[in-house]
């Protein structure tokens, strides 16, 4: 082989070496962003995760899918190849994993049974259950983060994401984040409530001020 060649050679391994790094390097997380309307603050990175065990562990590479109950007892799990998902961190059933329906995932854990109950809507002192019998408890998901934050009306919720998700970060989290923008040229001459601009001074509009709402500010009458 040719000194150009292997050049030509080395180039190429480089190139592939490089995509697949960039493929599985994990984006930093954001302190807050907007996640499906809602604005999540204070995020991190779970520090259970990885999950340490002792116990034997498997490793389970498929495409995923989840599992429903009923309208009396609406739970829901994420399943892999028959295995219903758990949280090896916590003992209880994985929740929040939209990002992950549908979509190939590599689980490593350990095999056991587990169970998903809850307080009856209708009896609270009724309690109902549904048994699985073949759950791995995941101890870590590869190129996946779970993500703690807190949301508006709850605290350390947290999510998992592919690792190179793009996180839509907000504009504001309070009022006074907003406060000195211009106001939108919309309401700067002949809208009801406003005094147009006039020598150089900035419109005013009295009845409308900018506010935050869902991460964005909006200007709106108050």
């Amino acid at each position: 082989m040719k000194c150009h060649e292997v050049l030509v050679l080395i180039l190429i391994l480089a190139v592939i070496f490089t995509s697949g790094c960039i493929t599985q390097k994990q984006t930093q997380t954001p302190e807050n962003f907007i996640y499906k309307g809602t604005v999540y603050t204070n995020c991190h990175s779970n520090p259970n995760f990885p999950v340490q065990t002792n116990k034997q562990t498997i490793t389970i590479s498929d495409a995923t899918d989840q599992q429903q109950g009923s309208a009396m007892f609406p739970w829901r799990a994420i399943t892999v190849r028959d295995y219903v998902l758990f949280d090896a961190s916590t003992g209880k059933a994985i929740y929040n994993f939209d990002e992950m329906i549908g979509k190939s995932i590599t689980a490593t854990g350990y095999v056991g049974s587990g169970n998903i109950s809850e307080q009856a809507f209708y009896n609270k002192s009724v309690i109902l259950s549904q048994n699985f019998t073949k759950v791995l408890y995941v101890t870590e998901v590869k190129y996946w983060q779970n993500i703690c934050c807190d949301a508006p009306s709850s605290s350390n919720v947290c999510t998992w994401f592919p690792n190179n998700y793009k996180f839509e970060e907000p504009e504001c989290l309070t009022d006074a984040d907003c406060a000195g923008k211009t106001i939108p040229k919309e309401y700067q001459n002949s809208q009801p409530g406003c005094i147009e601009s006039t020598n150089g001074s900035p419109a005013y509009c009295p009845q409308q001020k900018w506010i935050c709402e869902t991460g964005k500010c909006q200007f709106k009458a108050v």
